[in-house]
């Protein structure tokens, strides 16, 4: 007996006591899944898979899972949503599943093509029927290395932002991928190139646009900034976030702001620490505050925002931190032998007090022969605690060091080397009453933050006024005369001088 029962229900009208064929009561209804993109996101080394469901039947408790398809059972990729999903009937849900390009890529050694589905499933509901297409993983993906930039000394309006990045293929069979800077991921792009693409091959490029560019477009619109890989025939695209041109990430870049190049080419030995130490230091000066409502950069509240001014406040900050900066973080550089010591310089008391020439004699450093590296280590804290205490210092340059300990407690540090309990007090009082409550530096500490850094450096500038002698001109003795207001007894006018040479054409000053 062939016949099923539907054909025998259609044959002899049999109907269900619900008034309904049936066959209509074993009708199924469908639920459909449609794959809407595949992105290979590379700084967590994972693909997602974005997807939707529509379904015609209400499903209150859908468990929703990944897996391949033309693996044997046991080798199967299978990756769950540790989720239930309400599926009301119509609506669409949409959805993503991530997995590692390490677990990929070993099923992949062992199946290639791999094939996958998405399935949804229910423990409550089994009337329907899953129109799931199988699919293989094909994208692109792009991601941001860095943004550098490139100072024009002659024409500012050819300064440049480079921005490396890093691209590849995974299965789409192009040959070519436009990169482009988009404003807004629907917007066009408003540059681009075309580069040679090469599946599963990880390629480094750049891509550069003048600054001035972005500053205009920054006027107009607040949307982000991304850098977009897209393949030829327009079925595969990946973007990444531009994080230094977008508000959300960063201050917006202003005309006016400091730049990591400039500082770059004042501190010029670009060790790595030295390059953190600019990175920071640059966002610090260019991070707004509040002033009666109205949002200033710090540079600007502290009156370092003209050329002539930034040329000068970095010729001396450039002397006063030393050429990798620690002296900003960390504190001046104490490390003296004891010939070195007792000669006088800087420091008159191991010289002239007897009692403190004897003291040079242990708490100095001492070279090995060969005058590399030390044979005793000097004892920077000790040298401090002699050398700045008022105790063994001429009225005319006490510090207001009168505790024991004070010398280190309060030696040089900051952008130009605040040093002395009362420097530390005044300074403090100079940066509060422009900008109340942000930090406090009357204490004293062992390690600035760069925040610390930068307002120390910023304060001494403010508190002497130097923006006025900074604006009289960019002679000789218009460093000299800064230089006296920041450490008249310093042997390094010429240095100062030297460096002011080379801030000038950096700010073109």
């Amino acid at each position: 007996m062939g016949d099923s029962i539907f054909e025998f229900a259609d044959e002899f009208g049999v109907t269900s006591p619900f008034g309904n064929w049936v066959k209509e009561d074993f009708s199924l209804l469908n639920v459909f899944v449609s794959l809407q993109n595949i992105i290979f996101i590379e700084k967590e080394n994972v693909f997602q898979i974005f997807f939707s469901v529509k379904s015609e039947i209400n499903i209150p408790d859908a468990k929703i899972s990944l897996t391949t398809t033309n693996e044997e059972e046991r080798d199967k990729l299978y990756l769950e949503k540790n989720k239930t999903y309400l599926i009301q009937k119509n609506n669409l849900v949409s959805e993503s599943i991530k997995i590692a390009k390490n677990a990929f890529d070993n099923h992949l050694k062992k199946t290639n093509p791999l094939i996958f589905i998405i399935n949804v499933t229910s423990p409550s509901i089994y009337n329907f029927k899953l129109n799931n297409p199988p699919f293989e993983i094909k994208t692109v993906g792009i991601y941001i290395n860095n943004v550098t930039e490139e100072i024009n000394l002659t024409d500012s309006k050819k300064n440049l932002f480079i921005i490396n990045f890093t691209y590849r293929s995974f299965n789409t069979g192009q040959k070519t991928v436009n990169i482009s800077i988009h404003q807004n991921e629907k917007n066009e792009a408003f540059l681009s190139k075309v580069v040679d693409l090469t599946d599963s091959y990880e390629t480094r490029g750049k891509i550069s646009i003048y600054k001035n560019v972005i500053e205009e477009r920054q006027k107009k619109s607040s949307d982000p900034f991304l850098l977009k890989a897209t393949t030829e025939d327009d079925l595969f695209s990946f973007s990444d976030p531009i994080d230094k041109f977008n508000s959300d990430s960063t201050e917006k870049i202003a005309e006016n702001d400091f730049t990591i190049e400039q500082l770059k080419m004042v501190w010029t030995n670009n060790s790595p620490i030295t390059i953190s130490r600019i990175e920071d230091i640059v966002r610090e000066m260019n991070t707004s505050y509040e002033i009666d409502k109205v949002k200033k950069k710090l540079y600007e509240i502290f009156k370092v925002d003209t050329p002539l001014r930034k040329a000068h406040f970095f010729a001396q900050a450039y002397v006063e931190s030393g050429y990798s900066l620690v002296g900003a973080f960390k504190g001046e550089d104490l490390y003296y032998t004891v010939e070195k010591l007792r000669s006088g310089s800087p420091f008159l008391t191991f010289k002239n007090n007897p009692e403190n020439y004897i003291k040079a004699g242990k708490i100095g450093g001492v070279k090995n022969s060969n005058g590399s590296g030390w044979k005793k280590i000097p004892d920077e804290k000790s040298i401090a605690n002699i050398a700045y205490a008022d105790a063994n210092r001429s009225p005319n340059f006490r510090l207001g060091n009168v505790k024991q300990g004070d010398g280190w407690l309060f030696r040089g540090r900051g952008l130009l080397q605040m040093t002395g309990r009362d420097n530390y007090y005044k300074v403090n009082l100079a940066i509060n009453k422009l900008l109340p409550g942000i930090v406090d530096l009357s204490l004293g500490k062992d390690v600035f933050t760069a925040k610390e850094a930068v307002f120390a450096g910023f304060g001494i500038w403010a508190f002497e006024k130097i923006d006025e002698l900074a604006d009289l001109g960019n002679t000789d003795a218009h460093v000299n005369a800064i230089t006296r207001k920041i450490n008249i007894s310093t042997n390094s006018y010429e240095e100062r001088r030297n460096a002011f040479k080379r801030t000038k054409l950096i700010f073109n000053a």
